[in-house]
């Protein structure tokens, strides 16, 4: 079966240009017992006042959005039930500011449990939605602040933010997700005579122009920072429909892979989303606070604000749609918005630093390079160029971890007590020269500060960072420079061999490069008839290294070392410090975090067994193989690790990173992303070490083995369960003050 071709260019649409209507007309509103309709002469905007849904949306005469009998065209995913009370009514009157804006509100009550008795909610959410067209808009914003209102012990459904889009079947059939993900779409016809796969998001095409290839959902996701703008078009008639976020703050954890667009399961419809809080490529446990909520009350509550984003319309050009996005981000935070939690410009500022990495790389040089001793190794310091800027740098700053947790999990958001997954707001700008960094837009508090970046294994993270510039100093233009921060990367050793280079993706790697095809996984029995057999020293990782390793498979490693002369007759009973395995940066104060998936400070040591020193009958320091997952395919199961590693047949020992608070719980059975179901190289990031003595290194080949192991309790033994790795290191034992142990080349062997 063929799965799929590969993704067009995205179209541009050169020298386009449709007549609209009215591009003057003041913005108008009209108001009936069920709905409001919203006019600016270029958008004429339906919504109900029940529900909140965007009923129609009609751009240079031409509907754009589904139509028919519970169409539901425009929603939220937390949206006013009609069997309780809704309040409808307009928030912004035209007539009071000679037609330039006008919004409508509809708020209500957002429930899936009820008391058996009275059928009131006992569990909900308020959702207060709001849409606004202003004179001159060639779209309509939409924005929702949400409340949580919760009994003693009231539990809550998992957590799906998101806005969805229904479109016109017969009117759009091109999805543009990016400039390399963009393709004409199979018809809804053509989709619902499809014959089903093993999952409901993917058909295989039986007709048209797409036959005998898979169409799948999950190929056109992408990370929100990576999206400023994506959208459905009618080539024919140059019509487009996008959705442009002129923020990621509200979004939790824009780095995560969302859905953008798809071809709907059961009618076949086109659906454009915007997902700011998702489970999907997040994990199994994340969702709103399971457990009792008794703090809260109507005047004590946690809300959040979502958006206000654009779903704008033009010709179909994409270029026009990224172009709209600059001009929108330009305007954020939007003046006209006057929602509590919504803080203006002037309550905001830029924060501005530098990132320095020093580095304290060693490598192994066999024989007598570096200056070293013939027939001795030398671990050569391999300290990077001044001033050399860091490739795809990242930084962020995300709410601090809340009281009793011991980590900072920025990537589900997640929080405790009178916080909950997706609460939070975080705020990330790329750096454009790999140095410097300006984030704008942040609201004075304290932060958790992040840097990640291609190349370096894990994060850089500085706790209680207070932003608290002087009070009245604050106006649109304000900024605040927080220096120059140094990024010390933990290595436990000189470095003997990497593979793969750290970004959090398994794009280097097999397939990496041309992933978004349905049913890849099934491809590797035919692959990899004999699993993954990999030297160190020659094998291409981009050939010989499958994008993921199938539950249930071993991989071998292959890796040479130099004579190993006999250990010396004293032992190694050396203390061994509690590593960071984040950065040497904490801030003093904060507790001990978990950044990123990694485990961090006196809450982590690294040594043979978990002990703080090294073990009985040692006779050299430790060595450790570091590795970076890119996914979590059920990452740990009933406290096991998803991997079982040996070196030359003995058994390295992992450090494990709790998920509970004040240690309070083993980890859960299972916390599964689902990024190889769903044609990814990547979800939620995390990383082990894997300790073991060196003693068991010899001159000649050595061997590493990775299980994929599949406990009982632990997901089916399925091919799209696997793991997605980032980059693995084996870094040789070099404790401080020590010295290295003495390994000659491996042709001085007796």
């Amino acid at each position: 079966m063929i799965f799929r071709f590969a993704l067009c260019a995205a179209i541009t649409i050169a020298s386009a240009s449709i007549t609209l209507a009215d591009s003057d007309s003041p913005v108008s509103v009209r108001e009936s017992a069920s709905s409001f309709v919203l006019d600016n002469g270029i958008v004429t905007a339906t919504i109900e006042k029940k529900s909140g849904n965007l009923q129609s949306l009609i751009f240079n005469g031409k509907e754009l959005l589904a139509t028919g009998p519970n169409a539901a065209p425009g929603r939220w995913y937390y949206t006013p039930q009609t069997q309780y009370p809704t309040e409808a009514r307009v928030t912004i009157d035209p007539s009071g500011n000679s037609g330039q804006r006008a919004e409508v509100e509809v708020a209500g009550i957002y429930s899936q449990t009820a008391d058996p008795g009275t059928g009131a909610p006992s569990s909900f959410v308020k959702p207060t939605i709001r849409y606004s067209l202003g004179r001159g808009d060639k779209g309509i914003y939409t924005y929702e602040l949400l409340a949580i209102h919760e009994s003693v012990s009231a539990t809550f459904p998992p957590f799906n933010g998101s806005y969805v889009l229904r479109l016109d079947h017969q009117l759009l059939d091109h999805l543009t997700a990016g400039k390399n993900i963009s393709r004409d779409m199979p018809s809804m016809q053509e989709w619902l005579a499809g014959k089903p796969t093993n999952i409901p998001e993917a058909r295989a095409i039986q007709t048209g122009r797409d036959q005998g290839q898979v169409e799948c959902k999950y190929d056109y996701d992408v990370r929100p920072i990576d999206a400023p703008a994506f959208g459905w078009t009618d080539t024919k008639d140059q019509i487009g429909i996008w959705v442009i976020n002129p923020s990621t703050e509200y979004i939790c954890n824009p780095l995560r892979v969302v859905s953008t667009g798809w071809i709907a399961d059961q009618s076949g419809v086109p659906i454009l989303a915007n997902f700011w809080g998702v489970q999907n490529m997040a994990g199994d446990e994340l969702g709103l606070y399971q457990g009792p909520r008794s703090a809260l009350s109507d005047d004590v509550d946690w809300s959040k604000v979502i958006g206000p984003f654009l779903i704008y319309c033009n010709s179909g050009s994409f270029d026009d749609a990224l172009a709209q996005q600059k001009t929108e981000a330009s305007q954020w935070p939007y003046s006209w918005v006057q929602m509590k939690g919504y803080l203006p410009r002037e309550k905001r500022w830029t924060i501005t630093g530098q990132i320095a990495l020093e580095d304290p790389k060693q490598t192994i040089q066999w024989g007598g390079g570096f200056n070293a001793t013939p027939g001795q190794w030398a671990a050569a310091a391999n300290p990077p160029p001044a001033n050399q800027g860091l490739k795809n740098l990242l930084v962020g700053l995300t709410t601090p971890a809340p009281d009793g947790w011991e980590w900072d999990d920025w990537q589900s958001d997640v929080g405790s007590g009178e916080q909950s997954p997706f609460v939070n707001y975080q705020y990330w700008a790329r750096s454009d020269d790999g140095v410097h960094f300006s984030i704008p837009n942040v609201p004075p508090g304290t932060y958790t500060l992040h840097a990640i970046a291609d190349g370096v294994l894990g994060e850089m993270t500085i706790q209680n960072l207070k932003i608290d510039p002087p009070s009245g100093q604050a106006d649109a233009q304000s900024s605040f420079d927080l220096g120059k921060k140094v990024w010390k990367p933990l290595r436990l050793g000189p470095e003997l061999f990497q593979i793969g280079t750290p970004d959090r993706t398994g794009d280097k790697f097999w397939h990496g490069g041309d992933y978004r095809h349905w049913g890849l996984y099934t491809l590797y029995p035919n692959e990899f008839p004999r699993d993954v057999n990999f030297t160190a020293e020659s094998s291409d990782e981009a050939k010989n290294w499958n994008y993921q390793q199938p539950l249930g498979t071993t991989w071998t490693i292959h890796f040479a070392v130099g004579y190993v002369p006999p250990p010396p007759q004293q032992q190694v009973q050396t203390p061994m410090p509690g590593y960071s395995m984040v950065t040497q940066n904490t801030v003093t104060g904060g507790r001990p975090g978990r950044a990123g998936g990694m485990p961090s400070n006196s809450a982590f040591s690294v040594g043979m067994g978990n002990s703080n020193s090294a073990p009985a009958g040692s006779f050299y320091p430790p060595s450790h193989l570091w590795i970076a997952f890119a996914n979590n395919a059920g990452m740990q199961f009933a406290g096991q690790s998803r991997l079982a590693v040996a070196v030359n047949g003995t058994a390295a020992e992992t450090t494990q990173a709790d998920f509970h608070p004040d240690n309070s719980g083993p980890p859960p059975t299972s916390y599964d992303d689902k990024s190889v179901a769903r044609d990814g190289t990547q979800g939620i990031w995390s990383a082990e070490v894997f300790t073991f003595p060196s003693e068991v290194l010899h001159g000649g080949d050595n061997i590493v083995t990775l299980r994929a192991v599949t406990p009982s309790g632990g997901p089916a033994n399925q091919p799209h369960g696997g793991i997605i790795y980032d980059s693995l290191r084996m870094d040789l034992g070099n404790y401080p003050g020590l010295g290295p142990f003495i390994v000659q080349p491996s042709n001085a062997d007796p």
